[in-house]
């Protein structure tokens, strides 16, 4: 009703029965596969929270799978470790145990069979109350045996793998979502990651950015925040500042803890649910384009995030820059992370960028104070960008993206670019069930000309819309032609949407050109004159 899109609810510790993992709490959950049931037919996925302390229990299902399978940490006498942590004192499972790796996978079934669509690791290490293992506590180590001093900071990083493991093993050709607390080098092979128990500060707003920079340089590409701080109440501003940051974060979700004030995008009155509303659309409009840069990240590692100086090494004035960034490969973000302020300095590297809000033309290498109200995050588009958007979706399914959006932002050079599609869910892709479309955009003497290549791949789109929108044109063109087939002109955006033939219009108030056609997997050339 809301009109806010949203995807997934995370359900924290308190839907276990006692805090003990892979159960519901008989009284709040007593049907979880209908219920999960329901919120599918709704649109909402459902990812539940794991942590590895396996309460001590003789009647608890996986305390004796546990204890009979020999599947937990030692001390070096054999007696089991015991820490304490919610549901009292717990063992833990060695998942640098082949076996226990296994058995640990199994026992996401029941979960997988209620429906559940993802997994959360917690408390992974690993913690404990009042700090972590003793020292000399002792694991398998793939049977060479070491000590806690030397498996602690493999701990996260197994347990993430254990779980990815484990549910591919159940659902062989499903993608497992994993997110992860803890982890090392090579996590992001299972796992995401986010950035732990924040606080409600803007300090911490600005930690988040920094963070997620530092874990793109590392090779983890998939991390986020806890957005508007775990502990403690965010003001309204903070929270849709922190709203506006998420959204360019690949790992986008709020979350607050259990018995703090409600922190929903509609907790803070009509004015700041619209603000919330409107940055939230605009993550669900730049999918295409965000997606495209997960794909490119697994091919080549490229962070999703990026430090300015990962892509402008040899500019020094951005060799410390913390707090802007280049979200894929082609916006410039900078985030607004201190209280009240409503305008900030923004550093543009060699080159010419448009303001994705007002398409205004900024030269670099310079830096400009801009504008900033509250209703804005700035925002700048690289000169040379085929920027493809869709529309905001309640919720993301299987269906086509139809209309497709591809936003032209001319350049100095040829430009070549693609955009990449799958189902999005499964390891298809891997078999060549994916699509490409590659774009080329090229200006000379006063002509414009886009080309939409053949569809690469054994996904089979069906026909849809697709809509380009070329930026600072200048002028009213004097001819559009498709495939060498002139273009009738709309008298308004409006009128040309409704329409199902193939056409254009030009706004001279933003000095923007829309061409409308149907992309059915063929070329397609439009020359612009």
């Amino acid at each position: 009703d809301k009109k806010i899109p949203c995807d997934v609810l995370y359900l924290d510790i308190h839907y276990m029965d006692g805090y003990r993992v892979f159960t519901w709490h008989p009284d709040r959950f007593p049907d979880p596969k209908a219920m999960i049931r329901q919120l599918e037919q709704m649109g909402f996925k459902v990812v539940v929270i794991i942590d590895p302390g396996i309460k001590v229990d003789p009647n608890y299902h996986v305390y004796q799978q546990g204890v009979q399978g020999d599947h937990f940490c030692k001390y070096p006498d054999g007696t089991l470790y015991q820490g304490q942590v919610w549901p009292g004192w717990c063992h833990f499972p060695d998942f640098s145990k082949p076996d226990s790796r296994s058995w640990w996978g199994s026992l996401f079934k029941g979960l997988v069979d209620d429906g559940v669509r993802g997994f959360w690791t917690d408390m992974n290490e690993p913690a404990t109350w009042g700090g972590t293992f003793p020292d000399n506590v002792l694991f398998d180590f793939e049977g060479s045996g070491a000590d806690h001093l030397r498996m602690h900071n493999l701990y996260g990083l197994l347990m993430a793998k254990s779980t990815y493991q484990g549910l591919k093993q159940l659902r062989p050709n499903q993608r497992p979502f994993v997110i992860t607390r803890a982890g090392f080098s090579g996590v992001q092979r299972y796992s995401s990651v986010w950035t732990g128990d924040n606080v409600a500060s803007w300090e911490h707003l600005k930690l988040s950015m920094q963070m997620c920079l530092g874990l793109s340089l590392s090779g983890v590409a998939f991390s986020g925040p806890d957005i508007g701080g775990f502990m403690g109440a965010p003001t309204p501003e903070l929270f849709t500042r922190w709203i506006q940051l998420g959204v360019f974060m690949p790992f986008f979700r709020t979350h607050t803890h259990h018995g703090s004030p409600p922190q929903d995008p509609w907790s803070y009155g009509d004015w700041y649910e619209d603000l919330n509303r409107k940055f939230i659309r605009l993550r669900y409009e730049l999918l295409p384009y965000l997606y495209h840069a997960f794909y490119q990240s697994s091919l080549d590692n490229t962070p999703i995030l990026k430090p300015m100086v990962l892509e402008y090494q040899s500019d020094p004035n951005v060799q410390w820059m913390d707090d802007q960034f280049m979200a894929g490969k082609n916006l410039l973000v900078a985030p607004v992370y201190q209280e009240n302020q409503t305008a900030r300095k923004v550093y543009f590297p060699a080159g010419n960028w448009y303001d994705f809000w007002n398409d205004e033309k900024i030269s670099g290498p310079q830096t400009r104070l801009i504008s900033a109200p509250l209703d804005k995050i700035p925002i700048f588009v690289k000169a040379g960008a085929i920027l493809p958007m869709q529309q905001a979706v309640d919720f993301i399914d299987s269906k086509i993206t139809d209309p497709l959006m591809l936003h032209v932002f001319p350049g100095n050079e040829v430009v070549r670019d693609s955009l990449y599609e799958d189902d999005g869910a499964s390891f298809d892709y891997l078999n060549g069930k994916y699509c490409i479309t590659p774009f080329e955009f090229s200006t000379q003497n006063d002509q414009y000309q886009f080309t939409i290549d053949s569809r690469i791949g054994k996904l089979k789109l069906p026909a849809r819309a697709m809509v380009t929108i070329f930026h600072d044109v200048g002028q009213k063109p004097k001819a559009v032609s498709l495939n060498g087939q002139p273009l009738a002109e709309s008298v308004s955006v409006e009128t040309l949407q409704q329409k199902t033939e193939a056409g254009y219009f030009f706004c001279e108030q933003s000095n923007q050109l829309f061409v409308k056609f149907i992309d059915d997997g063929k070329k397609v050339s439009l020359l612009i004159q």
